[in-house]
């Protein structure tokens, strides 16, 4: 249990929380409170943002709302899988990760605040950090914080292009292998996708959660080896290619495609792009095939 929760001011007026005000007719101060009692549950119970075992009725029966968790997860701020509930980014804004970087950022901006400490013989001032008389900030410290500011940035773009999922459990070997650092190009699969099965349904939006499984996948091409011990791939052209033998193999699976018997359960199923990026789905499309994948 970490005992913090992020709730910022904007959250009342947040359009996600409109929006879930006109799918439950709530009053906004009643939905707000429901939305922390979800997240508390989190806090309470979570690590990292995954309650394995819930689901949307045993969420609705711990906050008494019942409908609230299906109009979270409407609007993508809760995530239904076959293991249970999970609470998007849920790191970035809970638990003591997010706390460490709301205070560092606060303690910052005071720093920031304070005027600098009358100079003395012992200290004597550092040109760099001095200010004019007119209490604005010298050109040299200026240059300075600009400096380190897009440092932090690059820093952060390096971050997100890195940030590719580990491989997904139970695929080839290589898991223990470093994250690739080639961006993953979501329209450019997303175009594969259509090109390899017109006939599955369409990606128009590109949410989080499907940038992620996205990524996953991504990261788990460039960095896992073929059953015969080959390189799946090492560019992001070889990846692409990977990525359209992929699809093609789906558009060749019988059961996928609707072209074979199937039970009652899935008689009216369609797959999709978010279940070919499941690790049932690749299972599903690798494992039916002979040649390596």
């Amino acid at each position: 249990m970490t005992g913090w929760i992020k709730m910022g001011t904007g959250l009342a007026s947040h359009g996600k929380v409109k929006a879930l005000r006109r799918a439950l007719k709530g009053d906004r101060l009643k939905v707000i409170g429901g939305l922390w009692a979800v997240w508390c549950i989190f806090d309470e119970h979570s690590a990292a943002g995954r309650l394995d075992g819930y689901t949307l009725d045993d969420m609705d029966e711990e906050i008494g709302w019942k409908g609230f968790s299906a109009a979270m997860r409407d609007i993508g701020w809760l995530i239904e899988t076959d293991e249970g509930l999970e609470a998007p980014d849920y790191e970035e804004h809970n638990g003591p990760n997010a706390k460490r970087r709301a205070l560092d950022a606060s303690r910052k901006g005071k720093s920031r605040a304070k005027p600098d400490a009358e100079p003395d013989e012992d200290h004597p001032p550092d040109p760099h950090k001095q200010r004019t008389e007119s209490g604005q900030v010298s050109a040299s410290n200026a240059d300075n914080l600009r400096n380190r500011e897009e440092k932090r940035r690059e820093e952060e773009k390096n971050k997100d292009i890195s940030s590719a999922e580990p491989t997904p459990p139970g695929f080839g070997e290589g898991t223990d292998k470093p994250r690739p650092s080639i961006p993953c190009p979501y329209d450019a699969i997303v175009a594969l996708y259509h090109g390899a099965l017109p006939s599955l349904p369409r990606v128009l939006l590109m949410p989080t959660t499907r940038q992620r499984a996205l990524r996953k996948v991504w990261g788990w091409v460039l960095s896992s080896t073929k059953g015969d011990g080959t390189r799946r791939a090492t560019t992001a052209d070889e990846a692409l290619q990977w990525m359209l033998a992929y699809f093609v193999r789906a558009s060749e699976n019988d059961f996928l495609m609707g072209r074979s018997g199937r039970s009652a359960e899935h008689a009216n199923w369609t797959p999709d792009l978010d279940f070919l990026l499941t690790d049932k789905g690749m299972k599903h499309v690798i494992e039916k095939t002979q040649e390596a994948a």
